[in-house]
């Protein structure tokens, strides 16, 4: 039986001007059928298959070319620009709108992918530290330009050998990104831990706020638990926890139509007064504060 616990389902509302209800299923978790990696041309992927903001299962790479607009992450809306790399991790909310002379590259693939071929466990918690966004140098941007090309052709010319050739590019890719950007660097031996915490984080946040929780499920003291992850994100678990607690919140006010008392059950405080007073602490607004800013029109969602 597995140690993480399972999320409960629940609506969704696009924040357009006609707050159209959409299922679980529409917003919700998209299953993934990437594992063997998928790199596209942007420019064939500028009108979303679901338009409206949604999630993955898997992890999603941007690479910006050429072109402009803006794309949105958990809230964050990003300005769109040449040289620009996005990188969304599994469960991020994101929506874009990109201008018809986008170019680019799409590079889409599971966890196992990597994991498959990379025994050391080296690039999984690193691929959580990447920033959601960065830019790219001109002579950055050749590099990254050159080796997503030959990813393109190892995909379509499927020669032996293709899958694993295509996996190790996809490390290269990841390394070169992990060069170009602050992310920190651990060790080999504590990557997987770092991982798992994330994992059962985003598996548990509703139901556990405590670090000892997690520090026995890893196997590691609170204190040591601490000591890792606060030496490798700059932030201390419980911050991480309520960050992810605080997260969800803000999807379930901007997308669903659930009250505060709902919404605070939902994510493990039984008293909505003390979550709404940690919500208004912690984003500087009232929940109905923050629901009434994000169904606002505000040109939030893709035209296309």
């Amino acid at each position: 039986m597995s140690p993480f616990c399972k999320q409960g389902n629940f609506l969704r509302a696009d924040r357009s001007q006609h707050l159209n209800l959409h299922g679980m299923q529409a917003f919700g978790l998209l299953p993934s059928h990437v594992e063997m990696i998928r790199i596209n041309d942007l420019a064939q992927r500028l009108s979303p298959k679901i338009p409206f903001p949604h999630k993955h299962s898997f992890f999603q790479i941007v690479i910006i070319l050429n072109g402009t607009g803006w794309h949105e992450i958990d809230f964050a809306r990003h300005v769109v620009h040449k040289g620009m790399t996005f990188v969304l991790k599994p469960g991020q909310v994101h929506a874009w709108d990109l201008s018809p002379d986008t170019k680019g590259f799409l590079v889409e693939f599971e966890f196992h992918a990597i994991k498959k071929i990379q025994t050391s466990q080296e690039p999984l918690a690193q691929l959580y530290a990447l920033p959601d966004q960065f830019g790219l140098t001109h002579d950055q941007e050749q590099k990254v330009r050159d080796l997503c090309l030959e990813m393109m052709n190892e995909q379509k010319d499927l020669e032996p050998g293709w899958e694993t050739i295509l996996q190790l590019r996809l490390l290269t890719l990841l390394f070169l990104f992990f060069r170009y950007t602050p992310a920190p660097v651990a060790t080999s031996d504590k990557n997987l831990v770092l991982h798992n915490f994330f994992k059962l984080v985003n598996a548990c946040y509703a139901r556990h706020h405590n670090i000892e929780f997690y520090a026995e499920k890893l196997g590691l003291t609170p204190k040591a638990l601490t000591m890792r992850v606060t030496r490798f994100f700059g932030e201390p678990p419980k911050k991480i926890i309520q960050d992810r607690c605080l997260l969800e919140a803000k999807r379930l006010l901007a997308y669903s139509t659930k009250t505060n008392s709902e919404i605070a059950r939902k994510i493990g405080f039984d008293d909505p007064n003390y979550f709404s007073r940690l919500f208004r602490s912690k984003t500087g607004m009232t929940p109905n504060e923050f629901r009434v800013q994000q169904t606002t029109p505000q040109d939030k969602f893709p035209r296309i």
